[in-house]
């Protein structure tokens, strides 16, 4: 996949006298758009994505349904979602799932991609593959949200990511790497966790 980051910042720059104002979806955007010269600070306004928080609230009963269903029972659950691509690091969740050592604790991964195969075979060789679940694409989000205990995202690149919002109004506690806007999205210590 090419990166195209370097053509947006020169038609940003080209095209900044048409425009009153740039928007982007979180201060770390900004903040880098205007380290990269590609948007004058004076005319950039930081607009939030936002979500209907309503529709992924904690719902016992789709909690309990979804458990059952995906055989859990007690299990403690990480959920994760998001295209299996490299820029998600999914590797290297695996990797820190691994390192918890606890056999009570799954991980569900929702989303799919080029790198499918690939995770399911680390998954297998880190010694987790029976305690990793690759749910594909799925259409219940909220449910998955509620049937889990704690949400996780690994990636190496974000803007401001929707997941995060619906995991919080979820009522989920998080941990999520320190990229983009994340940490915007968490009261550090309280809701989540930001971590390198």
């Amino acid at each position: 996949q090419r990166d195209r980051t370097r053509l947006f910042e020169v038609a940003h720059r080209l095209s900044d006298g048409l425009a009153d104002a740039s928007t982007v979806i979180s201060q770390a955007a900004g903040a880098y758009y205007v380290r990269r010269r590609a948007i004058p600070p004076a005319k950039l306004r930081v607009v939030y994505n936002g979500i209907d928080a309503a529709r992924y609230a904690h719902d016992p009963a789709a909690r309990a349904r979804l458990r059952s269903v995906l055989g859990v029972d007690d299990a403690f659950v990480w959920l994760a979602v998001g295209r299996l691509e490299r820029q998600k690091d999914y590797p290297t969740l695996l990797r820190a799932f691994a390192r918890l050592g606890d056999a009570s604790r799954s991980l569900w991964i929702c989303g799919e991609g080029a790198r499918r195969d690939e995770l399911m075979a680390l998954a297998d060789a880190l010694g987790v593959g029976d305690r990793v679940r690759f749910l594909g694409l799925r259409d219940d989000i909220p449910a998955l949200l509620s049937a889990a205990d704690a949400f996780a995202l690994s990636s190496v690149l974000e803007g401001l990511p929707l997941v995060l919002l619906q995991a919080s109004a979820a009522g989920l506690p998080i941990v999520t790497t320190a990229v983009g806007g994340n940490a915007e999205v968490l009261i550090p210590e309280v809701s989540g966790l930001v971590v390198p």
